[in-house]
């Protein structure tokens, strides 16, 4: 198997954990009909998230999958991957943007990467995602700075909270009388080894949380 991004390898491994904050879908999705190898692909939007799922015709054995995305006229980056398993059922395959970007036109597209380095690229799929939520962290990928905004019911006091994947809290800072609804904090993570960790806004005892990628 050859060696994939780190980012890949992440999320990978997130894959396989609990999803810890959900999202009501809206009805906000494009789809591709088939063309080529690929049978199928969709992009839905929800709350949160956006998914991206994708078929292939029998017979195409890829070695993996790299997903990118492009905002606006922006060249497409890496954003993750998905390994390949010849027993998945109906051949369908999935990817979750955790931290998509908002208010503007996004296009997807899916790169099939071969055993013999060659790759073949699906259809692109570009969906507009409007502003809706009401927490959000970004880059999508972290290297040295966690942005985190947050929109307050009203004021009223609030706690943010970092914690790396065995539950170890590692920032902790407590507001309790802020002067805007709207929470707007960075958190320095250049220390901290290249994993996964969960960020924790808590608000009159509700705990809204975001997985965080730093590479």
């Amino acid at each position: 198997m050859k060696h994939l991004y780190l980012v890949i390898s992440l999320f990978i491994c997130l894959s396989t954990m609990n999803d810890i904050a959900g999202g009501v879908p809206q009805n906000v999705k494009n789809h591709f009909p088939p063309t080529g190898i690929f049978t199928y692909l969709e992009a839905i939007v929800d709350q949160e998230e956006v998914r991206i799922d994708w078929g292939l015709t029998d017979g195409e054995t890829p070695d993996y999958f790299i997903v990118e995305r492009q905002v606006g006229l922006q060249p497409f980056e890496v954003i993750g991957g998905v390994n390949y398993h010849a027993s998945r059922p109906a051949r369908m395959f999935s990817f979750v943007d955790m931290n998509p970007v908002r208010n503007t036109t996004v296009t997807y597209r899916i790169k099939e990467v071969r055993e013999d380095d060659s790759v073949i690229y699906s259809d692109k799929i570009t969906i507009y995602i409007p502003e809706n939520r009401e927490y959000y962290t970004y880059p999508s990928a972290v290297t040295d700075i966690i942005n985190l905004e947050y929109a307050l019911p009203f004021l009223t006091g609030y706690e943010i909270r970092l914690f790396d994947y065995t539950g170890s809290m590692l920032f902790n800072k407590i507001n309790k009388q802020p002067v805007d609804l709207r929470i707007k904090d960075k958190i320095i993570v250049s220390d901290l080894p290249a994993g996964l960790y969960f960020l924790q806004v808590i608000v009159g005892g509700e705990v809204h949380t975001r997985r965080v990628i730093k590479i």
